[in-house]
């Protein structure tokens, strides 16, 4: 009886011995494949801001951007623009340029500027008038521009955007904005992004995804003539009026 024990206690220890062994071997998650990064892929710059209600402009030459990669490699995303104004496009997106982009991993980045400029505004209450003021640098200095990437940027695929977002509160500064005290008053002009990317949608290839298969819709012609009156034309129905006589000739067209 002991000896029939001992057995099944040898047996049961080789079972886990050998499950054991399987588990370390294969029993664990299979590897992620990895992504060959190869090719170029078409890239958008696109400007954006993140402004508030102080400043009405704010212009920017962007003398170039370069994207540096991880094995130190660099590619121009812009090789000059004369002039980028930033205000309007806040909390919107407005392409500046699109580029062939080497396809891999992106760590850092430059913006190299050059001429810039902001307009500020304020109120005199006791006129009770809006006043504004403008200041400008004709050479923005590269240490006083700071460009961040939240995380290292992976260019792939056919086509992709890069967002260039102006921090507008961390890029320019002043002492006051009334024009008549401003002459000698301090101001700077720091210019500081976010640099991420954006993705693009692909090219709808049939309705069930976007494609518009077909447009309808109403085109009129308008043709005028001096005359005592005129005449409208429209549908089933015309209605004549005095002073000008107008034809008007309506079409439905399938695209």
């Amino acid at each position: 009886m002991r000896s029939s024990v001992r057995f099944m206690g040898f047996f049961t220890s080789c079972i886990l011995v050998a499950l054991m062994s399987f588990s370390g071997c294969g029993g664990g998650a299979p590897a992620a494949p990895s992504t060959t990064l190869s090719g170029n892929t078409s890239v958008t710059l696109l400007a954006t801001s993140t402004a508030n209600d102080q400043l009405s402009q704010f212009d920017i030459g962007l003398n170039s951007v370069t994207l540096t990669g991880d094995s130190g490699n660099t590619v121009k995303l812009i090789t000059t623009l004369p002039l980028a104004e930033f205000i309007h496009v806040n909390g919107t997106l407005e392409p500046l340029q699109t580029v062939s982009v080497p396809q891999g991993i992106y760590t850092s980045a430059t913006v190299s500027v050059g001429s810039s400029s902001f307009v500020c505004n304020g109120f005199d209450a006791s006129n009770k008038l809006l006043y504004s003021s403008d200041f400008s640098d004709q050479q923005v200095p590269s240490s006083a521009v700071t460009v961040n990437l939240p995380s290292p940027i992976t260019i792939t695929g056919t086509a992709m955007g890069l967002s260039l977002d102006l921090l507008v509160s961390q890029s320019a500064s002043w002492g006051t904005c009334d024009p008549n005290s401003n002459a000698s008053s301090p101001f700077s002009i720091t210019p500081t992004f976010n640099l991420t990317p954006v993705d693009i949608s692909a090219q709808p290839t049939n309705s069930a995804n976007g494609r518009v298969l077909g447009l309808h819709g109403l085109e009129a012609v308008m043709n005028f003539i001096p005359a005592g009156n005129f005449h409208i034309a429209a549908g089933e129905y015309s209605r004549s009026m005095e002073g000008w006589r107008s034809d008007i000739r309506r079409s439905i067209r399938a695209m």
